[in-house]
């Protein structure tokens, strides 16, 4: 019976812990990515660079793969609470907008578009939902532009962001 009390008592305080444990928003830094051969599919990139613990700078970089190998470029901000923030942005040229949520996990990150608003300027059959697995733990000091440009975080403007 003390067995039973004892498994009982430990199984309820993993199950408490694992309820309550929260992310800590200001150690996202780094690099995610998902999918590893373009032939076969596709493949993505974000960077986050974050700005302190309630906000980001992220730099996402899709590819739809073969055969058309369109793409998605998207840089933005993001502000978070607990490894999860929302990013909006609404285009003169789009009727529904940008709206994805981010969501921070032990060595990932999930993101989903919310809403139905996926308009974010991707090319045809490109889009950025999916569970991107983090390849790097570093605070990046740039991300590698469309054009092969360094663009380095320090130097964007909240101008650049809107």
């Amino acid at each position: 019976m003390k067995n039973i009390l004892w498994i009982s008592a430990v199984i309820l305080l993993v199950f408490v812990s694992c309820k309550t444990a929260k992310i800590n928003s200001d150690n996202l830094q780094g690099i995610y990515s998902y999918g590893d051969d373009i032939e076969k599919g596709r493949v993505g990139t974000v960077t986050i660079y974050t700005e302190n613990k309630d906000s980001a700078i992220f730099y996402v970089d899709v590819n739809r793969g073969a055969p058309s190998y369109n793409m998605g470029l998207l840089l933005g901000k993001v502000k978070l609470e607990n490894g999860y923030g929302i990013y909006y942005k609404k285009n003169e040229y789009s009727d529904r907008g940008c709206k994805f949520s981010l969501k921070f996990k032990p060595h990932e990150l999930a993101i989903t578009t919310l809403e139905d608003q996926d308009e974010c300027g991707f090319g045809n059959g490109v889009y950025i939902d999916g569970t991107y697995t983090r390849t790097s733990d570093v605070q990046p000091e740039f991300y590698t532009s469309g054009e092969g440009d360094k663009v380095y975080f320090k130097s964007i403007k909240p101008a650049d962001l809107d």
